[in-house]
């Protein structure tokens, strides 16, 4: 049995060396492995806030909330910038195929028995 090979469309392939360069060319792994270590380290603080002293400081644990709350909106802005670079890749394949599709149309008279008047 032989399966037949698709032929992608310029369109096919600009969305996916976009997809491509956002997921497989940006640093993925090491942003989720920072945001792992950012979460780890805050709960660490929140830890030795609770078990180091014999009331939990309170100083310690609000430093917890804000090192995770940093921690969260750093790489949300990150991916953020990630998907603006992504959609605008889209974006601008999707309108070169809607241009490239107008070119392709033929101009001028569409009556086959001349102009109407």
């Amino acid at each position: 049995m032989t399966r037949g090979k698709c032929q992608l469309t310029a369109l096919d392939n600009a969305v996916h060396s976009a997809m491509e360069h956002y997921w497989v060319k940006l640093p993925q792994l090491k942003r989720v492995l920072i945001l792992a270590l950012g979460s780890v380290l805050s709960f660490g603080v929140a830890l030795s806030s609770f078990f180091r002293h014999s009331k939990p400081n309170e100083q310690l644990e609000l430093f917890a909330y804000v090192l995770l709350i940093l921690n969260i909106l750093i790489g949300e802005i990150v991916v953020e910038k990630w998907r603006i670079s992504r959609d605008a890749a889209i974006a601008d394949a999707i309108e070169n195929d809607a241009l490239s599709q107008q070119q392709d149309q033929p101009h001028g008279n569409h009556y086959a028995d001349g102009p109407r008047e």
